[in-house]
């Protein structure tokens, strides 16, 4: 995980506040940082003493700042080509997301151009992506396959994500999703046999050990998904799900058989899955601007899920069709006004939340041994969200980004 060659030793100081992942603790605040570490951090009276004790190391002073960890974002399809434009005049026409898929727009259309470009054109791609990513506060991704659709074109695109990564000094948590439709003239079991080879291979060299299904009409069924996940689970893949994003496919009950550590999307539950994904620990990640940009006209019940005891993450769901988004940001205030969540709870879906669900054991919170992904905002957590707060520096395992 770590990506760094190099550390410096250093004690942030804000007289701001800091939110640490689960609240905030008022100022002052220090945070020592240690070979990219938190070696510790100290509010009140404590970083005040901390000044004295690390008398000998650099200071930063930061002024009234507020410091929270790295954004993470724990659903993205950053890896793709080509320009969907075209389907919001089809949209417009009143085409739904699953009519323009069968008409071979969709994730087809996407396929192709992604898998006629260069590797080189997708790193590319990624690096601008990424930049964008990074300048609004986010340090840790989740990204996705599912824009080949082959075996060779997915295990290619595993292998990229991971030259990338080294590359670009990029923190990412790949993803299977060759389960994102299945490509025309090919025959539905052959093509989830491939699957799962594929899946099999993926594991072996190491490339990745999450799996996701898109259980939707014109995607996979109820049983389709049950076989896939089966195997994955026989591999020892952790597993998420897309469901319940247009239609209600029993996506609750599949997740909990085979102990999901999230189902994404989920605007369509059935009466008791909130009850089953808060007594499984299930998570549920919103997707608020891909209904944005479908004009769905409906939203998760975020609050009803975080009073029901069920965790939210936030993430942008960044794709090529139904949402352009990079910012975390932007994404916190559209749940501050649609999803009738407070800045804690948004903080909390970006931060400790999705870090917990993807499985990063170190990331995400600002606490003693914790890798030190910091950053430095304008405003505090009561104007966080409003759209005068900017990034003044981001810090990646103690180094700067973004200054």
């Amino acid at each position: 995980m770590r990506q760094y060659d190099s550390y410096v030793e250093y004690l942030l100081i804000t007289n701001g506040n800091v939110w640490d992942g689960e609240r905030v603790l008022n100022g002052p605040n220090s945070i020592h940082v240690k070979n990219g570490l938190i070696h510790n951090h100290n509010s009140g009276e404590k970083a005040k003493q901390s000044l004295l004790d690390h008398a000998d190391i650099e200071h930063i002073d930061l002024g009234t700042s507020f410091i929270t960890p790295g954004f993470i974002d724990a659903h993205t399809h950053i890896l793709h080509a080509g320009d969907r434009q075209f389907e919001k005049e089809m949209r417009k026409q009143g085409a739904s997301y699953l009519d323009i898929l069968k008409a071979g727009g969709g994730i087809k259309h996407t396929v192709q151009k992604t898998c006629e470009s260069s590797n080189k054109h997708l790193k590319k791609l990624m690096d601008e992506r990424f930049s964008k990513m990074q300048a609004t506060g986010t340090t840790t991704i989740e990204v996705k396959t599912g824009y080949g659709l082959s075996k060779n074109d997915e295990l290619n695109h595993l292998r990229l994500y991971a030259e990338w990564s080294k590359e670009k000094k990029a923190r990412i948590v790949p993803t299977l999703l060759m389960a994102h439709t299945v490509p025309d003239k090919k025959n539905r079991k052959e093509y989830l046999e491939e699957v799962v080879e594929t899946a099999k291979i993926a594991r072996q060299e190491n490339l990745t050990s999450r799996f996701d299904v898109f259980l939707e009409s014109g995607a996979f069924s109820q049983k389709e998904t049950e076989f896939l996940l089966s195997h994955a689970c026989s591999l020892g893949y952790q597993i998420t799900l897309h469901a319940g994003q247009f239609s209600e496919m029993n996506g609750v009950d599949i997740a909990v058989r085979h102990g999901a550590s999230s189902i994404d999307h989920a605007e369509h539950l059935k009466t008791g899955d909130v009850k089953k994904l808060s007594e499984s620990g299930i998570a549920v990640g919103i997707l608020p601007m891909c209904n944005i940009e479908l004009d769905t006209n409906i939203q998760p019940d975020a609050r009803f899920l975080i009073d029901s005891g069920v965790e939210v993450f936030l993430a942008t769901d960044l794709n090529a069709g139904s949402s352009f988004c990079t910012s975390l940001l932007d994404v916190g205030r559209l749940a501050l006004r649609d999803l009738k969540m407070t800045n804690e709870e948004i903080l909390k879906s970006v931060t400790s939340v999705p870090a917990k669900t993807i499985g990063l054991k170190k990331i995400g919170k600002i606490k003693k041994g914790y890798i030190a992904d910091l950053g430095v905002w304008k405003n505090n957590i009561d104007k966080f969200f409003e759209k005068n707060n900017k990034l003044e520096i981001l810090f990646v395992e103690g180094n700067k980004v973004v200054n």
